[in-house]
């Protein structure tokens, strides 16, 4: 959301749980910046599911995969 401090400063992590995620050719995931203001995509990325595994690494505390920049 548009409100977030890691939006703001131009940096975007996508967060996918690790018991539903499954990399397959088939799976396109969708990951959109949203402007709470106006109710507006301020930006979306369309990634191939074998590109965010690779970017992903290992999962976080919470089971977590991420994937994104500062």
């Amino acid at each position: 959301m548009s409100d977030s401090k890691r939006v703001q400063s131009e940096g975007l992590y996508a967060f996918v749980r690790s018991e539903t995620f499954a990399s397959r050719d088939n799976l396109d995931m969708l990951f959109v910046a949203v402007d709470v203001d106006r109710g507006a995509v301020m930006k979306a990325w369309l990634v191939p599911s074998a590109t965010f595994a690779e970017s992903a690494g290992t999962t976080d505390e919470a089971g977590r995969y991420r994937s994104g920049r500062r």
